[in-house]
């Protein structure tokens, strides 16, 4: 059942014409009974929080997602350096054209690291 737009129009320029305005007596009632109903409920204090460097920090880079997307591809990058897959020594000997990767380290306490080939 279609109705046509103009059998509503009428009912609506009808409407236009007679808009009622809500007395001052119902708006006085009306807002009355809103500041009572306000009244009954107090308004519940914020509690300012000191925040830590870390609780920053944490907000900072878009909270506990994106820590544990951090934690995920810390444990996966000390995963391949202790434990390489068997295709890695070659692929970086090919790019970096050595038989061996020479790491030579002196942290200061007296220490000499060498490993690698030479």
């Amino acid at each position: 059942m279609t109705h046509k737009d103009d059998d509503l129009d009428v009912f609506f320029d009808a409407s236009r014409k007679t808009a009622r305005i809500p007395s001052q007596a119902l708006m006085a009632r009306v807002l009355a009974d809103a500041q009572a109903t306000q009244a009954g409920h107090a308004p519940v204090p914020q509690r300012k929080q000191a925040s830590s460097y870390w609780q920053d920090f944490l907000r900072a880079i878009g909270g506990w997602p994106a820590m544990a997307g951090l934690a995920t591809a810390t444990v996966a990058g000390v995963w391949l350096g202790v434990s390489p897959p068997g295709v890695l020594p070659e692929a970086t000997q090919t790019y970096f054209g050595t038989s061996g990767v020479v790491i030579d380290a002196d942290i200061g306490l007296g220490l000499d690291l060498t490993e690698g080939a030479s």
